[in-house]
């Protein structure tokens, strides 16, 4: 066996990518066959991403990401531990022996660590690692520390507003890493309803929801400007965003939240032919009892019902 894992150690660092995400479901379906090594298997993944995260932050003086180098093949080296590594959390939860109950707290320290770090790909790292930590279950991700760790995650990444100065290249990462942390929380959402409670619901509606949906407006202004690489972007951290409303329990659908959501997804369908805009829209305008029979609100209303949000709930 230890031949076995450091033959898929090494090929998920090989140059295509398909062969890293084989190597990956290899380590998984040996953690399965032989479940007392699950554990060691993941030790030995962890450690291999985190030895890459120092050595990456070495090389660069700061951590910071290259375009391009060996900088390039380090942090492809990095992500392709994370995937190993996210690869066999996914397992413990369908292996009879489970494993040792430090090693996914350790797994969570190191998202938290790549995260911390700055960067696009580290940050994807981080968010992979998470929707790994979510097929735990209830048992494991409901406990306080636990979700504080997480929420914390969670804001730090989409709590913060950009400004009306941001350069197209910074946008356009911050659009991809914002879609992804948000893709984190809807799965958090679909995964774990029974966590999603009105202490939950709470902050998520007054810290993370207005700069995203002011985000929005943003982001309309600069499509004026045809670059394909800011509209995929774009498309990506709107379907992230409405996908997280539409996961929503319908309390938690108020008059206030519907007056700032939609007005920008029809914003949104009218900007292009969107599906999950429109598909969003028709479920808000059909949800039952939700609007209480008040109309809702125009385009226009968008910026004014943002600030709205951000004063309550």
């Amino acid at each position: 066996p230890g031949g076995v894992r450091c033959t898929l150690h090494a090929t998920l660092c090989h140059a295509t990518p398909a062969v890293r995400l084989a190597a990956a479901a290899c380590l998984r379906a040996l953690g399965l066959a032989q479940p007392s090594s699950l554990g060691a298997l993941l030790e030995a993944s962890l450690n291999l991403l985190m030895v890459r995260h120092a050595d990456l932050a070495t090389a660069d003086g700061r951590g910071r990401e290259s375009d391009g180098g060996r900088g390039s093949d380090a942090l492809d080296a990095l992500c392709a531990h994370a995937h190993g590594v996210a690869a066999l959390v996914s397992a413990i939860g369908d292996a009879p022996l489970g494993c040792a109950s430090e090693l996914p707290a350790a797994v969570l320290s190191s998202a938290s660590a790549l995260i911390s770090a700055g960067g696009e790909r580290r940050a994807a790292s981080c968010w992979l690692l998470v929707g790994a930590l979510l097929t735990l279950g209830v048992e494991w991700v409901g406990h306080r520390a636990r979700l504080a760790s997480l929420y914390g995650l969670w804001r730090g990444a989409l709590a913060g507003r950009v400004s009306k100065g941001t350069c197209r290249p910074e946008l356009e990462a911050q659009l991809r890493t914002r879609a992804d942390a948000l893709g984190s929380v809807g799965a958090f959402c679909a995964r774990l309803p029974e966590l999603v409670t009105p202490g939950f619901l709470k902050p998520l509606l007054l810290q993370l929801l207005p700069p995203n949906l002011a985000l929005l407006v943003l982001v309309r202004a600069h499509l004026e400007v045809q670059v394909p690489s800011l509209q995929a972007a774009a498309r990506a951290f709107r379907a992230s965003l409405y996908a997280l409303v539409g996961l929503l329990p319908p309390p938690a659908l108020s008059a206030k939240v519907l007056n700032a959501v939609v007005p920008h997804a029809l914003a949104d369908v009218l900007l292009d032919s969107a599906g999950h805009c429109a598909t969003l829209v028709r479920s808000l305008l059909g949800a039952e009892g939700v609007t209480g029979g008040c109309a809702l609100p125009s385009a226009s209303a968008a910026a004014s019902c943002v600030d709205g949000v951000a004063g309550g709930a």
